[in-house]
């Protein structure tokens, strides 16, 4: 490919050479064997795939600036699993309901929370109780009215009676505080609401700050996204109140950009001489642990409220990897320390990150996670993000070779 050619499309797109090149790689991997099979040059493909890789900037760019998203690159510390509020919230509700009788089920319904459906044997349908003043969209009042309705909403959960319920999403306001319509209010709440909430550190593209820790959040399908942890990137969010950023469907993507580690004054972690150093020791202070075994002098330290969402980390070693049927891998990791009683944990990678495991056991991981007290008092840890830092030869029927932070 003619560098000229390259730096003048560039040049057009509004973008910098390696970033139109990073595309056009992607975009040859995808098309270039077609391209040739239709009878296309290699030089013909070349040029076709570049203005492909062109047009994708461009319309990568103009969807960025229509959102109100701003580029963010950093690297992520923590992704955990999300969470699905809707499916929680009508489990709750529908224990509670079946528990009820019919006035107490009303009640819940005068008070704006729910919408209740029951047989109608005359009709062969359903009476509907509501909440009138919701469904009329106007300010909230207590009550109720029955009303006919032949189906039962997609939104319904049956009951063990063979009555059916759906919650309110919304009844404080109709309207948003800039006088928009609340699209929300009055209306069936989804069974299914999925939220992931994940922990940036980094900063706005250009601004040359230091990185800060942001909370990302993510719903619905975005929210079922992994992103990689410690992985130095871009990625376009909106930006909001106390340090937190949003996740727009369409518009936010990751872009690996190893060079964007030098953003960071030190490696995530360091335990060359013994001592574990770098970002994340310096950002746990002391939620960074010795091993497994200090969890628990950990977690009885937190209070109620610290323990709800707490984010702790250790350095562990590599002693077992399965490969999962679907891709990706099971890791297990214990402490380094012989003498420790804890049991290893497994981590879990996902086919879409199973490249990033390139070292065998042996290798010595930083993991970060929340931890929690089982029922039966067994201490438990949920890894939300891993860091290989020394890596040993992975073994053949791994692929891949050792890449540190610094290469």
């Amino acid at each position: 490919m003619n560098g000229e050619i390259v730096e003048r499309v560039a040049k057009n797109v509004g973008c910098g050479v390696s970033e139109l090149l990073s595309q056009h790689e992607q975009v040859k991997a995808q098309q270039n064997s077609a391209l040739l099979a239709a009878g296309k040059s290699q030089e013909d493909a070349d040029l076709m795939t570049l203005r492909v890789a062109a047009q994708q900037i461009r319309l990568r760019e103009s969807r960025l600036k229509r959102s109100g998203c701003t580029v963010y690159e950093g690297m992520f510390i923590s992704v955990p699993r999300y969470r699905d509020w809707g499916k929680l919230t009508y489990g709750k509700l529908a224990k509670q309901l079946n528990t009820l009788d019919a006035a107490a089920r009303e009640n819940l319904v005068a008070q704006g929370l729910i919408t209740l459906f029951e047989r109608d044997d005359v009709s062969g349908g359903w009476l509907k109780t509501h909440n009138p003043s919701l469904s009329a969209r106007q300010m909230f009042e207590e009550g109720t009215a029955t009303m006919n309705v032949s189906d039962l909403p997609d939104e319904c959960m049956n009951l063990d009676d063979g009555s059916a319920f759906y919650a309110i999403a919304n009844k404080s306001s109709p309207t948003f505080p800039s006088g928009g319509d609340n699209f929300r209010y009055g209306k069936a709440r989804r069974q299914q609401e999925l939220e992931r909430t994940s922990l940036f550190l980094g900063r706005e593209q250009g601004s040359g700050k230091e990185p800060t820790l942001l909370t990302v959040k993510t719903s619905d399908a975005l929210a079922k996204t992994i992103f990689p942890t410690f992985t130095p990137c871009e990625i376009s969010l909106r930006g909001g109140k106390n340090n937190t950023a949003y996740g727009k469907a369409g518009v936010t993507t990751l872009t690996e950009k190893p060079t964007l580690a030098t953003i960071f004054t030190a490696p995530p972690v360091d335990a060359d001489d013994g001592e574990a150093k770098g970002v994340l020791p310096d950002l746990l202070g002391a939620a960074w642990l010795s091993g497994l075994d200090a969890l628990a002098g950990y977690y009885d330290g937190l209070s109620e409220k610290e323990r709800w969402d707490n984010l702790c980390g250790c350095l562990l070693e590599v002693c077992h990897i399965d490969p999962r049927e679907n891709g990706g891998y099971i890791v297990t990791v214990g402490d380094l320390d012989l003498t420790s009683l804890a049991a290893p944990i497994d981590l879990f990678v996902p086919a879409e990150h199973e490249d990033k495991v390139n070292f065998g056991v042996g290798s010595l991981l930083a993991v970060v996670g929340n931890t929690w007290r089982t029922r039966d008092d067994d201490l438990r840890l949920d890894v939300s993000g891993w860091w290989c830092v020394n890596a040993i030869e992975p073994a053949a029927d791994i692929e891949g070779g050792a890449e540190g932070w610094d290469e």
